[in-house]
Parts: structure tokens; sequence; C-alpha cells
């Protein structure tokens, strides 16, 4: 009797995830369904999220009662590491829900739930948050809806992408250093930057490339938007070509992304430029195993997670950690309506130093996510918040570069005509 009301409830829960998020649907949220496991065709999962854009999340559930948090932890944990049939997406996510004692399925909209979030680690080991059986965070079916999205993002991933792009950058910067002594080339990337000249330029420097590599992948196929391809000729990319396909891109617009990207490129030799662009094309090619165009999230992740080490560009920036969590307590205290049209156009965003655009970004997501939970599709509101609601300023053309990068990547497939994100003057007129 008690699995007969369980399954009722997991139907209702499923039904309520579903109307919180645009891209879910029957075809991914599967609840109680036992087709879904690659060689375990009968093993049943109480709802999985086949999350578009990230890892699949299972969630198993159970009723209030004593001893119920190692029995769930167990049933959870042996979730992970399963290969979904159809995708061959591996489980790295999980959450535990505790149901209230005499839940209906009538109730699960209001309910309190209890529940928490089973993830794995860079050690391939199981956390489990909060850490003991018998602690839970409570919280309401948009809660869950939120948690569900968060640890859909690869931990795992993330850390293989800052990897890679830490490891790709500090090569091509370092062969940078040593070819271009004795040249004007560094002197005008620092002009460029408006930086000092040095290391933390020139690695700065690459990884814009790189970024505009991986941004131009996500919007390659849009109308009048070429192919990254047509950089390349027979023996590898070439700056002449490099440049007219960005000169296409700009023409669009994405103007903050590129025509940095444009301005660095044109200031390297071709002797210089042809072999970086190449390497940054590779690494932005391995960057795409770990999804960073198909996983928004992910990639503003990697970015903002490498900028932040002060390791490699010996600066101080806003952890992506902190951000997330001073967003999400601003955010909630806007005493806003979010279903009503006319109060969230008005809304006006701004960070006036804004970096590279962690804080604003991690501000976006927290509004999108609201947007979503209110019945709307967040894509549909992109363009909007890019043309007239989030605004960036910084006196680093870097910064406005990458802030630009962060918030266009929430979806690259949407276009807008200009956004607000400026390089502000300074010093002596």
């Amino acid at each position: 009797m008690s699995r007969q009301r369980e399954e009722i409830l997991n139907g209702e829960l499923g039904k309520l995830l579903i109307a919180r998020h645009p891209s879910w649907d029957e075809g991914n949220v599967h609840i109680d369904s036992t087709e879904t496991i690659r060689a375990q065709s009968g093993l049943k999962i109480d709802v999985l999220v086949e999350n578009p854009g990230g890892q699949p999340v299972a969630i198993e559930t159970k009723f209030d009662a004593s001893k119920v948090g190692s029995a769930l932890r167990e049933q959870v944990e042996d979730r992970i590491g399963l290969t979904i049939d159809q995708t061959g997406s591996v489980i790295e996510s999980g959450i535990s829900v505790v149901y209230p004692a005499g839940l209906t399925g009538s109730g699960v909209m209001s309910a309190k739930l209890r529940y928490a979030v089973h993830q794995l680690g860079e050690d391939d080991t199981v956390k489990r948050w909060p850490e003991e059986n018998d602690e839970w965070i409570e919280g309401s079916v948009d809660d869950l809806a939120d948690a569900v999205e968060v640890v859909s993002l690869s931990e795992k991933r993330i850390r293989e992408g800052e990897e890679l792009l830490s490891n790709g950058v500090q090569d091509a910067s370092s062969r940078l250093e040593a070819l271009g002594k004795g040249t004007a080339f560094r002197a005008a990337l620092a002009e460029v930057l408006h930086q000092e000249k040095g290391e933390q330029t020139t690695r700065m420097s690459v990884a814009i490339l790189v970024n505009a590599f991986v941004f131009h992948y996500a919007i390659e196929g849009q109308d009048d938007i070429p192919d990254v391809a047509q950089g390349s000729g027979r023996n590898g990319f070439l700056k002449s070509k490099v440049l007219r396909t960005w000169e296409a891109v700009l023409d669009v617009n994405y103007w903050p992304i590129f025509s940095i990207a444009k301005d660095i490129l044109e200031t390297a030799p071709t002797r210089l430029a042809n072999p970086l662009l190449d390497h940054a094309n590779a690494v932005a090619e391995e960057l795409l195993t770990v999804g960073a165009t198909t996983f928004h999230d992910l990639a503003a992740r990697m970015f903002q997670t490498l900028i932040a080490d002060r390791k490699f560009l010996a600066t101080f920036y806003t952890l992506p950690e902190s951000a997330c969590l001073l967003a999400e307590l601003a955010v909630s205290r806007l005493d806003i309506d979010w279903t009503n049209k006319k109060v969230v156009k008005a809304l006006k965003i701004a960070d006036f130093a804004c970096g590279t655009g962690t804080l604003l970004s991690a501000t976006q997501r927290a509004i999108y996510r609201r947007l979503r939970r209110a019945g709307f599709n967040d894509e549909d509101w992109h363009r909007l918040f890019m043309e007239q609601v989030l605004l960036g300023t910084d006196i680093m053309p870097s910064a406005a570069h990458l802030t630009a990068s962060m918030l266009s990547s929430a979806h690259p497939g949407v276009g807008y005509e200009s956004s607000l994100v400026r390089v502000l003057p300074f010093g002596v007129d």
C-alpha cells in the first residue's frame, strides 16, 4: 500500500516538475520507468530527469519514517554511475526526497519536502549534502526543481574543462611570450587590453581567442553566421580568413565578444597568428567534448572558475560560488510577481565594475529560474534582457568580452541588436 501511494505521489511530482521548466516534458522526465537504464531494463527509478544541456538526475522518494535516511541514501547512490540507454549519458547526481506522512497527490504542490543532494565528485566518490543521513534540506517543489537544475551540471566535466582550458592557454601563452620577445607584438596586446605588458596579458589574449572559437561554434549555423571552418585553409587556420569570418559575425552583432578577439588577432604577425589560431581552435574543440557549447552553464562556469583562479591571471575576481550565493540572496529579496510581464520587463540590473561577469551572470541565472517557475520560457525573454535589462561596465576590454560571453551563453542561439555591456573610458582626457 505504501509503495502504491508513493507511485501516485511520484506521478504528481513528475508532472509538477515538467511544468517548471520549458525544456522538461514527458519525453525526458521519466516517472517510475523501467526502460531507461542500459543493461538493466527492469530497474525502476522513481523520477529520472534527463535535463537538456546537462546530466541526468535520479530522484528517489520515500515516506517519512524512522531510519529512512540511510536506506534512501543507499538507493539513490546505487543509481549514480548508471548509463541512460538511449543517450549514453551517465547519472552523476541524484536527489533523495522524503514525503511528509499522510501526503496525498493533491497536496504535493504545496508540500514541504525534505531532500538531500548526492553528487559524484572529482575523486569518483559520491558526496551527500547535508552530510549526515538524518539531516535534510526543506523546501517546495520549486526548490526541488532548482536543485535538479543545479546538480545537472557535471562537476566532473567542469573540472575536466578547466584543466583543458588552463593547460591549453598556458601552452599557447608561453610559446607566444617566447616568440614575441623583441617584437612590438606584446606591447600591442597590452594596448588592446589596457593592461601591462607581460605573461598575464598574453594569457588573457589567448583565453579571449579560445572563448571566441567556443562561442563561434555555439552560434554557427544561424542565419548569416559563417561556419568556423571557413576560417581555415588546406594547412590550418589562416589569420586573413578568420578575420573575414569574424567580420561577418560582427555584421550580425556579438560585438563585445568578437570585436576584441578581432583586435587581438590583428595585432599578431601572421607567422605567430596562424599557429596560435590552430592552437586556440584545438583547445576549443577539446572543450566541445565536455559540452562547452551545449551546456551553456558549463561553459560559463569553466571560464569563471578559471579566471577566478589568481594563479591563472594574477588578479582578484568574485568566486562563482560566492556570486551564486550573493545573487540568490539579492534576487530573493525582490518584491516581484514573476508572472507579471510588465513588472519583469521594467527590471534593471547593473554591475558597474562587472569584471568577468560572474555576479551579473549569476543574477541572470537566478532570474531565469524564477521565470521558468512562473511558467515562462526564459529563452523568449533573453533578447529583452540582453538589450534592456542587464547592464555591465568595466574599464577593461577583456572584462567586457568575458561578461558579454557569459550573459550571451545562456541562449547563444538567440540574437540581439545590442547589449548593455560597455567599456568605460578612464584616465586623463
